[in-house]
């Protein structure tokens, strides 16, 4: 049977709520707080205390206090090494989250059934679908196809805190009725068709908007690459107007239109007697 620990010694001060703690790259706590009892006073000098001068007493309570504060400043600057030494521990606990992330599991862009649920799957996607007859209801013997593209993203370490990288579905839930098994089908083959590409690659490059998921501790996991941010509209036209030279910016003046000819009336004195007007050469 093991011993109860001794009780403390009775004495004349308290010290209330005691905590030293010390998690390893996380933090260190050394608290405490006094107060007096009169209870055990006579074990105190303070009898003789009172007894001096006021002057005596203020002198020894600022020594007694500089003396405290060296204690805490050493304290400080023990906390300070600490700091120091944490802050690799800190690290290294996340170089081994990182190391210790297992692999997500994944079908090898394989059907493979899993009771009642379908699932093809790579380290990137995850498609699943599910068919089945409706036994009551207003729907009965109806077929209900529910289905949905996600992210399959790895699993997360315990350490990280307020975790939200977005949603992880790339198409949502979908639900829809059939009345024959047949056209069930024949509807998932065609929705499975349009993202058919999804399960091209082992391990195909995650889209820019999900690459946080695939990151832990900040830094993207072995095997993954990501693909690159869509260009906005003004980042394609401004890389297009760096290809231009100045000369193909300079406005050109428009040519200017000949102004069209008017037919000259002769003058009366080209008139010939009869009152006739008087032949003039071809133009050229």
């Amino acid at each position: 049977m093991a011993e109860k620990p001794a009780r403390p010694e009775q004495t004349y001060y308290i010290v209330r709520f005691p905590r030293d703690e010390h998690l390893a790259g996380v933090s260190i706590s050394v608290m405490r707080t006094l107060e007096f009892s009169e209870w055990n006073v006579e074990k105190s000098d303070l009898a003789e205390l009172v007894k001096l001068p006021e002057a005596e007493l203020t002198k020894r309570r600022g020594e007694s206090a500089g003396a405290e504060k060296a204690a805490f400043e050493q304290m400080q600057a023990l906390a300070q090494t600490w700091q120091d030494n944490a802050v690799r521990t800190m690290l290294l606990d996340r170089a081994l989250e990182y190391a210790r992330t297992p692999e997500v599991t994944h079908t090898s862009n394989e059907w493979k059934r899993y009771g009642e649920v379908w699932e093809i799957s790579n380290k990137v996607y995850k498609m699943r679908y599910t068919i089945r007859e409706q036994k009551t209801g207003a729907k009965k013997g109806q077929w209900l196809v529910t289905w949905g593209i996600a992210i399959n993203k790895p699993r997360r370490p315990s350490s990280e805190k307020h975790y939200y990288y977005g949603d992880a579905m790339v198409v949502d839930e979908k639900k829809k009725y059939y009345n024959a098994e047949a056209d069930a089908q024949n509807y998932i083959q065609g929705r499975f068709n349009v993202y058919a590409h999804l399960s091209r690659e082992l391990s195909p490059p995650i889209p820019y908007q999900y690459r946080r998921l695939f990151h832990i501790n900040g830094i993207l996991l072995p095997g993954y690459t990501v693909e690159p941010p869509e260009r906005t509209t003004q980042e394609v036209a401004t890389e297009l107007l760096d290809l231009l030279d100045d000369a193909d910016l300079t406005p050109t003046t428009p040519e200017k239109k000949p102004e069209p000819q008017t037919r000259q009336e002769p003058s009366p004195k080209a008139k010939d007697k009869g009152g006739k007007r008087a032949k003039t050469a071809p133009e050229r």
